[in-house]
């Protein structure tokens, strides 16, 4: 198979995944590294359950895009390592043990389906953009696809 349709069908279930988690309709964004904090604040204080964020680097290889994701569960915010794309599934292994090295235990979860490692509260933040920095390389001026529904969020002055 096409690796484009390959990339295509993941990406598409992704979003499918996402949108079961809420109702309404996400606008696409872009974003670089030090947008996150502020988009984890907003989400913190005015994410409902089930609003979420989505950061897609540019893919590193001929594979699906690397995404990661804050959402709401249960009222609280985490950081959701959805294992959909392959990625994501390859790198399974490196999330945790990076996790666990910054003092985090992702939890393994399953929604819909989909199985997911999961890291609460507010370590969530520092292991997002230390995962995007140091595993994948992002650099702070890189421009990430950015997905989010359940609450909004504007660019800070």
């Amino acid at each position: 198979m096409n690796t484009t349709v390959v990339m295509s069908i993941a990406a598409i279930i992704i979003v499918a995944f996402l949108l079961t988690r809420r109702s309404s309709t996400s606008s696409p964004k872009s974003v670089v590294l030090g947008d996150i904090p502020s988009i984890f604040r907003v989400m913190a204080t005015a994410g409902t359950e089930g609003s979420f964020a989505v950061f897609i680097p540019a893919s590193r290889g001929s594979g699906d895009p690397l995404n990661i994701q804050f959402s709401v569960e249960n009222e609280v915010i985490g950081l959701d390592w959805c294992l959909i794309s392959s990625v994501n599934v390859a790198d399974e292994e490196k999330f945790t043990a990076f996790a666990k090295s910054q003092g985090s235990t992702p939890e393994l979860k399953e929604m819909n389906g989909v199985k997911y490692l999961r890291v609460e509260g507010h370590s969530a933040l520092n292991l997002c953009t230390n995962v995007l920095t140091e595993i994948y390389g992002v650099n702070e001026n890189e421009r990430m696809e950015f997905i989010i529904d359940g609450f909004e969020w504007q660019k800070d002055p």
